[in-house]
């Protein structure tokens, strides 16, 4: 009996504790300014030029106009990997958006131009590509289309929401990694960042 209690204790303090911890990210969720207040702080209408930035190390996006730091967002990224090129790690590099769609099961997906042309160069030296495919990852970085899935290497690859789980996992006040190597964002941030991103943003994801 003294056991079943123990148990029952154990599992009770774990949902307070877990509770807890999502209740205070929803408390620091909650004193974010959003996009729109960030523009008006910096006495900015619109952004005319979106460049992003994002901090691996730091677990950090940041939105710039141009060269003005418009606001800094909290991401997830993929597993940690000491790869350059990893199935399910988050590749650092300078990339450029290829695509954006709307409805996707993460709530939205900012497509990446992955692997660009320094990426297909180190995979054509390692012999992991042919020279024909090598040709088609430059041309298609020149004209910002997006690549065939069988280059891809990484499927979808680029900025996206977290979907149907965001209430959770946007609150939690650590850092828990489980895409695919694509960057993760609330629903609500990356809903910022469609309205503001186009084909061609520069998005470079650095250590």
């Amino acid at each position: 009996m003294n056991l079943i209690k123990n148990i029952l204790y154990l599992i009770g303090s774990f949902i307070i504790f877990f509770l807890g911890i999502v209740f205070y990210g929803i408390f620091l969720a909650r004193t974010a300014d959003s996009l729109k207040s960030s523009l008006f702080k910096r006495g900015i209408k619109e952004i005319t030029k979106p460049v992003i930035v994002i901090d691996k190390s730091d677990y950090k996006l940041s939105l710039y106009s141009d060269s003005t730091l418009i606001k800094n967002y909290k991401i997830i990224l993929g597993r940690v990997s000491s790869k350059r090129i990893d199935i399910r790690s988050t590749p650092i590099g300078i990339y450029k958006v290829c695509n954006k769609i709307e409805k996707y099961k993460y709530h939205k997906l900012i497509k990446l131009n992955f692997p660009n042309s320094s990426c297909a160069t180190e995979l054509f030296m390692e012999k992991k590509i042919s020279k024909l495919d090598y040709k088609r990852i430059i041309n298609t970085e020149t004209s910002n289309d997006c690549l065939p899935d069988e280059l891809q290497f990484i499927e979808n690859f680029g900025l996206q929401g977290i979907g149907e789980y965001d209430l959770i996992f946007k609150n939690l006040p650590f850092v828990f990694n489980w895409t695919n190597g694509s960057v993760a964002l609330s629903n609500n941030d990356i809903d910022e960042l469609f309205s503001v991103c186009h084909i061609g943003t520069q998005v470079t994801i650095r250590e």
